[in-house]
């Protein structure tokens, strides 16, 4: 099988919905997702909390930061799943050979993802 013609979606396995890893796949996916949605109103409390100790050329200089910091940690993602993850999902593939069938359950294949890219995010 040629890695280039081969349909990720194609390989991909749902075992079944009454699989015990199937609500591992969904907390997998709620905890990043909600943790972003409570992230702002955690920043603005730490916020709230710092900013009577600051002057206010400190102030506006920590709300300059803020923006940049965002886009490093999106940027971060971006090559985590955009660069890193392809060519790390190609080599685990090409391990395999002709010997094995390849299997990706997506418990597996979402939780290989979000492990992989997500602290590209925190490294940028």
């Amino acid at each position: 099988m040629d890695l280039t013609e081969m349909n990720l979606v194609d390989h991909l396995s749902e075992l079944s919905k009454k699989n015990p890893h199937y609500s591992m796949l969904f907390y997998s996916f709620s905890y990043p997702i909600f943790s972003l949605r409570t992230l702002p109103i955690a920043a603005l409390q730490v916020w709230l909390f710092v900013k009577p100790g600051l002057k206010k050329e400190e102030q506006k200089i920590t709300l300059a930061f803020i923006p940049g910091i965002f886009l490093l940690f999106v940027s971060g993602i971006a090559f985590g799943y955009f660069l890193v993850f392809p060519i790390v999902l190609s080599f685990l593939q090409t391990l395999a050979g002709s010997q094995f069938e390849i299997f990706f359950t997506v418990e597996k294949y979402f939780s290989f993802l979000i492990n992989l890219t997500l602290p590209f995010g925190f490294l940028v």
